[in-house]
């Protein structure tokens, strides 16, 4: 199957492929903290105003979710907060 290419899926709706030409919105508003860098940015998408919130959380890995989760927050009246740092995957934390 070719990048890029709509294919079909079983709702009869068409999905595009991403490609490494299209846009990355978290890295190009400076979203996703570089390597290297000891900070985070928060960003805020969805309904800023809604009651709830979900956080995206990780690496460029991360990032790579949040054209799904955005649309997720978006139809269901979500806050969604992202918090990305390249090159640095969550720790494994046992609670």
């Amino acid at each position: 199957m070719a990048r890029g290419s709509e294919i079909a899926d079983n709702t009869r709706e068409s999905i595009t492929l991403p490609t490494p030409e299209d846009s990355r919105p978290l890295f190009d508003s400076h979203c996703l903290a570089p390597a290297g860098v000891a900070t985070l940015s928060q960003c805020e998408y969805g309904d800023r105003n809604s009651g709830t919130a979900v956080v995206l959380f990780g690496d460029s890995h991360a990032e790579h979710w949040f054209p799904a989760i955005e649309s997720i927050a978006n139809d269901k009246h979500w806050r969604l907060l992202t918090l990305l740092k390249s090159s640095c995957p969550a720790a494994r934390v046992q609670v």
